[in-house]
Parts: structure tokens; sequence; C-alpha cells
């Protein structure tokens, strides 16, 4: 029997998430491919990787010894470990941590805003918060229903006429095409494909100036106005 070996960056034992991309993974090659023997290492786990370190030629060997690498996990994003010249993490300072909840409330401030000014909208459904420290409001994401148009034809408006890009985002894993090769394509979960299929995500960022963010008001209930007089 064959031999195939996987290398993930996500490690074994940090999180839940992680563990279960690596097994499950494993478990659907397996699966599939009864003629090799599977085993899996993790980058992350060679001590000799950790710290503030350059490129070079040994972790690249290392990972050319895997006949497959697999990226992903908690530990490519670990606060406070320097890994970015190797590109497997980046460095967050400890004294960003204290700059979080500061920086939470800027952007709920910047939600609210721009929700209060799109209520008009009523095809617009935004989620509600019962306990604001809920959210971290990194994105802003909202349901969009209407019976004369869907949010693709939103979403070509915004970008056609005043150069808006947003986004379709929370793909459903049953979705993809991998899972459906595999055999995973159903999934009882009416909410999820019918939140899906009708979501759109606007730009959201702490970086966005006021001017920005009005205008992207302003370029939404235009939009929304051109499309409902068709």
């Amino acid at each position: 029997m064959k031999k195939f070996k996987i290398l993930h960056t996500a490690t074994h034992t940090t999180n839940i998430g992680d563990g279960a991309l690596n097994f499950g993974i494993q478990n659907m090659l397996k699966k599939q491919n009864n003629n090799f023997d599977f085993t899996d290492d993790c980058l992350m786990d060679y001590e000799n990787f950790y710290g503030d370190k350059k490129y070079s030629e040994k972790l690249v060997k290392k990972i050319n010894n895997f006949d497959l690498l697999i990226i992903g996990g908690g530990g490519m994003i670990e606060g406070g470990r320097n890994l970015s010249n190797i590109g497997l993490a980046y460095n967050m300072p400890l004294n960003l941590l204290k700059r979080i909840n500061k920086m939470t409330s800027e952007r709920r401030k910047i939600f609210k805003y721009i929700t209060q000014k799109l209520s008009k909208n009523k095809e617009l459904k935004f989620q509600n918060f019962e306990i604001e420290s809920s959210h971290s409001h990194h994105l802003l994401p909202c349901k969009c229903v209407s019976e004369k148009w869907d949010r693709n034809d939103l979403i070509k408006i915004l970008y056609n006429k005043f150069k808006i890009k947003c986004v379709i985002q929370y793909h459903p894993l049953h979705r993809y095409d991998l899972f459906k090769k595999f055999g995973y394509g159903f999934a009882d979960v009416p909410n999820t494909n019918e939140f899906y299929d009708s979501m759109i995500s606007f730009p959201f960022s702490l970086t966005l100036s006021k001017e920005q963010i009005d205008y992207l008001i302003k370029s939404i209930n235009s939009s929304i106005n051109i499309l409902n007089q068709k």
C-alpha cells in the first residue's frame, strides 16, 4: 500500500476546529482512496519553526517531503508569534490586544450609523443584536429581499454605477464542489441556504473615512431607488 503524507499548518492540539480540519480531511480522503496509507503531520508542531525567522531552504525541504500541504487553522493567525517572514502567521503585539475593545466600539458606532441611514430600505435586513458585546462588527452583511430584484442586481449596479465592490460570503460547505464530489453535497439547513442566497456584504472597515461611509450610504440608497423604479 502506497503511503500518502499530509502536512497541515493547523495544529493537532490547539482547539477542536483545528482537530476537525486535520482528521476530517484525512478521513474524507481515506473513504475515497482505499489504496493509500494516509499519515499526517503538523508544520506548526515543529519547535524549530517558531519565533522570528526568515525564509529558509530548511522549511521548503520540510514541506516538499509531503505529498499534500493543507493550509488553514488557528495556527495561521496565532497572535503573539512573529512568523510573518516565513508566511505562517502574523505578529500581534500584546499592546494591540489592549485596543480591541476600543476598536470594536468604534466599529459598532459605524455599524449603527450606516444601518440607521439605510433603515428606510425595507429590502435590507441587518442582524439585530440583543447584547452589543456579542459581535465584533468586522463585516457588514445583510439579507437582501425584494420581489422586483435580487442581491445580484444590487451588487451589479453598485459596482457599475458607483464603483463600489460588494461580495457574497458565508458559502455553505455542502455547496462547494469539493464537498459535493466526496458525497457531502446535502445538508438540511434551510435557513443557512436562504441567508446565503440573499446575502450581500458591503465594504466595512475602520479605515473608511466619514466621506467614504457617507458615499457608501448614498450609493446604496440611490441603487435601491433605481432598482425599485424598474
